[in-house]
């Protein structure tokens, strides 16, 4: 199975105008960057702001559930183990993108 980058590196550009007219989408509703991009502003937080979910996939050797139907309960290791995962990560990435960390704290 190719990865996604072999994927993206074997297939062959097509002109952005080419990819809107297949869309449905008029040439008066784009502002060509190049031939084979749309000038896009980058997406901002505030734009996705609303819709942030953290999911979270863990195994543990520790099993713990409440009854055979095998509910989850709280496992208080996981909830460590990930809270202070997720805390190392973000304190790096505030660090580095300052103006995030600026807006989260506002």
């Amino acid at each position: 199975m190719k990865s996604d980058i072999e994927i993206a590196q074997s297939t062959q550009m097509r002109p952005i105008t080419e990819i809107a007219k297949t869309a449905g989408i008029g040439e008066e509703f784009l502002e060509q960057y190049g031939k084979y991009k749309a000038k896009e502003s980058k997406i901002t937080f505030s734009d996705i702001e609303e819709c942030l979910v953290f999911i979270s996939n863990s195994f543990s050797s520790r099993t713990s559930y409440e009854n055979q139907t095998k509910k989850a309960i709280q496992n208080e290791f996981i909830t460590s183990a990930m809270t202070d995962y997720l805390k190392r990560c973000l304190e790096i990435y505030f660090i580095e993108n300052p103006q995030c960390a600026e807006k989260i704290v506002n």
